[in-house]
């Protein structure tokens, strides 16, 4: 996702050493998440297998963290956009963490739908187009917001499947705050500006083709709303929502091969 991002708008690729620094940061912040997140009902085979293997996310976090700081050592020029990614993830786990101080961040996490979309468009989008030390142009700016929407709206339906354990857990969110009703027409509403941001990347040089393959992602989600509320399985979330948010960068990557 994040070559695709500096695909779309740079002639010039990251070094290796970004993406890699990319990859173990994420290996560390998934395994601390899921290291503290406790399994509930349904207790599917997946959430089984995360209760089971604590070690092994312990032991995929200090591979993570020890590799990440490696890879950081070669990136110290843009030390101060990576240093407010590794924050706001943490910011997002801490309320997972059982100590007092952080339980109570769950009471006012209202906002983690959206946090969570940040960081994931920060990580993947924003921050490698910075990261090519290029002038952030506008177009840069509607692909980004276009991204953020996309993945505000996968994330919704992630939030919503969890709505029941986060009310009955204290856990605070606009998606529990809000009705059903009302959580799905934000839903609409974020694929919307979705389409719309997109939409304005014709205003520069981008193909019809590379267009298509911005909005697919966005098709696919509105599709997938009503099976992910009927049929919410490891499968379809961890796999198939999970994966429509690469579906544009695998795309971009086979067509760039021609």
């Amino acid at each position: 996702m994040a070559w695709h991002s500096v695909a779309l708008f740079s002639a010039i690729d990251l070094s290796y050493t970004f993406y890699s620094f990319l990859f173990f940061s994420t290996l560390s912040s998934y395994s601390f998440h899921w290291y503290f997140t406790e399994a509930v009902p349904p207790f599917t085979g997946r959430n089984l297998w995360l209760k089971q293997n604590k070690p092994l996310h312990l032991v995929l976090f200090f591979i993570g963290v020890c590799a990440a700081i490696y890879f950081f050592s070669f990136l110290l020029s843009i030390w101060y956009w990576l240093i407010p990614a590794g924050v706001m993830t943490f910011l997002y786990s801490a309320p997972k963490i059982p100590l007092p101080a952080f339980k109570e961040l769950r009471k006012i996490a209202i906002g983690k739908t959206a946090f969570l979309a940040f960081i994931w468009t920060y990580a993947t989008t924003a921050l490698p187009l910075i990261a090519t030390q290029q002038p952030f142009t506008g177009q840069m700016l509607f692909f980004t917001f276009s991204r953020f929407c996309i993945l505000y709206a996968i994330c919704i339906l992630f939030d919503y499947r969890d709505r029941n354990y986060d009310i009955e857990n204290g856990i605070r969110s606009l998606i529990t705050w809000l009705s059903p009703k009302k959580v799905f027409q934000l839903f609409w509403f974020s694929l919307a500006l979705s389409v719309f941001f997109t939409s304005l990347l014709f205003l520069g040089p981008i193909s019809p083709l590379s267009f298509i393959i911005l909005i697919i992602p966005v098709v696919l989600t509105g599709v997938l709303k009503n099976r992910s509320i009927q049929a919410p399985t490891d499968a379809l979330y961890y796999f198939v929502l999970d994966g429509v948010m690469a579906v544009s960068a695998v795309l971009y990557a086979i067509y760039s091969l021609f």
